[in-house]
């Protein structure tokens, strides 16, 4: 009788333990989801979406290969809105070629699922938003799930995509996926989209105005791993493990916030590049985009704002380090191993100050001292023509080397001298080329200058800047950050929590099915 009790004792001890291990595996599975330009941030709650498919039933699925990643794209407008308006055939090409840019600067070979939600049409809010979904901080750093898609060859979670976008199409948007003139009035539909999945590619920060994040129900935040190179002067706002927040409230507007990391400071020195940090803090724009008024660069793709007339589809130098100490490896810098003697070929990514000191540009940019970004020097001259349709790191040339001839070739830019019927008199006429610190085709200066343009995200008070980053001490390679890449992988345990499930459910039928021992009086 005793071992009868004994060993239900056990067995029900047995079942609490189960069932708080249970609890444990589904806790430690909170997902949330960020739209930098949107102000957004939300829980994803898999208890009450999980399903077959990624994507609702009524959304359209289309697959859209490029040379290195392929895209599954699901529109969830109705017909007749939209990506789906007829009357607006390339609003897709549009998005499309945005995809394109993208993988041909990434040269990372995998698969993405993007989300594309019903589209906005007020015309009142944010031109698009874009974003990423994250785990929960335990240990370190939280990669986005398209980080973690694209660097581990691994779906995160089976049933949300990796990246979702919304578009306000209540706003007058050029749709020419390859021209390169919009009316003075119009807003570049591919140079917005560019934007957007750039956020979407982990270009994002869930940091709030007191310098932490939201804390989840497990008492976690969320850091990611755009956090780590956040910077002020030497320090790194935040670091350990898990991440904590190690500035004060008053860094977040100190309008001293760098992004800072070995690739940074390869092309930049040790300063870092500015991050939007002023007062006040801007929910959407604050610490997730750039400053132009302190780095001087009015035509990145990670800015806040975009002037209408304006054409930014190519990435400027900052957006290039940013994306490559993200993770993305493959991403082309200036200098890693490039000689430019005769022609250049690249396709994608703009040079900012192609040259520098030590340098000559023989027969493209002639002059002494070294080029600032998109700017000539005191002594330079801007003789010669860098022809190209686009932009390439590759044109750019590093100290100690010379660039013989004429840049030519498929997306080449330089900033710091000028394309196929430009001058440097403020005006850059060229076909999609980017020029940083320099203007594109139709642009000048005064047409990008913060605190004139439209607002790329949330719509709020000033100017809506993308960050910078810097990297933090001992984090030599970020291509080798298996901590930051795989951590949250684990984490989809579902299988796991079906096993236990089960496990748990036969326990209980066991106890059911056991009879208590039937009792024998001795006389």
């Amino acid at each position: 009788m005793r071992n009868y009790y004994q060993s239900r004792f056990v067995v029900i001890i047995c079942l609490i333990s189960l069932f708080s291990f249970s609890f444990y595996v589904y806790a430690e599975n909170k997902i949330y989801f960020i739209a930098p330009d949107a102000g957004l941030i939300r829980e994803v709650l898999p208890e009450k979406v999980e399903k077959d498919n990624w994507y609702p039933p009524e959304a359209t699925l289309e697959t859209f290969s490029t040379s290195y990643i392929t895209f599954n794209i699901a529109y969830s407008d109705s017909d007749g809105v939209g990506f789906k308006d007829a009357s607006h055939p390339n609003r897709k090409l549009c998005l499309k070629k945005a995809l394109e840019y993208i993988s041909n600067i990434f040269k990372i070979s995998g698969s993405i699922d993007i989300l594309v939600t019903e589209s906005e049409n007020d015309g009142s809010g944010a031109l698009a938003f874009a974003g990423s979904y994250v785990f929960e901080n335990e240990t370190t750093f939280s990669p986005t799930f398209s980080q973690q898609r694209l660097l581990t060859g691994t779906k995160p979670v089976s049933y949300v995509s990796e990246i979702e976008l919304t578009v306000d199409f209540g706003y007058d948007y050029y749709e020419d996926p390859n021209n390169t003139t919009p009316a003075s009035g119009q807003i570049d539909l591919v140079s917005v989209l560019i934007h957007e999945f750039t956020h979407g590619f982990g270009f994002l920060s869930f940091v709030e105005a007191t310098g932490v994040t939201q804390q989840t129900e497990n008492n976690n935040y969320m850091y990611t791993t755009f956090d780590q190179f956040i910077y002020k002067n030497d320090n790194a706002l935040y670091s350990g493990s898990p991440p904590m927040f190690q500035g004060s409230q008053a860094d977040l507007i100190s309008n001293e916030l760098v992004f800072k990391s070995d690739y940074t400071e390869f092309v930049y020195s040790v300063q870092g590049i500015p991050l939007y940090s002023k007062e006040p803090f801007l929910d959407g724009t604050s610490i997730c985009h750039w400053d132009p008024d302190r780095t001087g660069i009015q035509n990145a793709v990670m800015n806040p704002r975009y002037k209408a007339g304006a054409i930014i589809r190519e990435y400027a130098l900052i957006d290039l380090c940013a994306l490559k100490s993200l993770g993305y490896g493959n991403v082309q810098l200036p200098g890693e191993g490039q000689t430019n003697e005769g022609t250049n070929e690249g396709e994608g990514a703009s040079a900012e100050g192609a040259t520098t000191e030590g340098q000559t540009s023989e027969g493209t940019n002639e002059g002494e001292g070294a080029s600032a970004e998109g700017a000539t020097t005191e002594g330079q001259t801007s003789e010669g023509t860098n022809e190209g349709e686009g932009a390439s790191a590759e044109g750019a040339t590093t100290e100690g080397q010379t660039s013989e001839g004429t840049n030519e070739g498929e997306g080449v830019s330089a900033e710091g001298a000028t394309t196929e019927g430009q001058t440097s008199e403020g005006t850059n006429e060229g076909e999609g080329a980017s020029a940083e610190g320099a203007t594109t085709e139709g642009q000048t200066k005064e047409g990008t200058d913060e605190g004139e343009g439209i607002n790329e995200g949330h719509p709020s008070e000033g100017s809506h800047n993308e960050g910078t980053i810097n990297k933090p001490e001992g984090n030599n390679d970020i291509n080798n950050q298996n901590e930051n890449t795989n951590c949250g992988c684990s984490k989809s345990s579902h299988p796991l929590k079906i096993f236990v499930d089960f496990l748990l459910v036969g326990i209980v039928l066991l106890l059911i099915s056991q009879k208590k021992p039937d009792v024998v009086n001795k006389t």
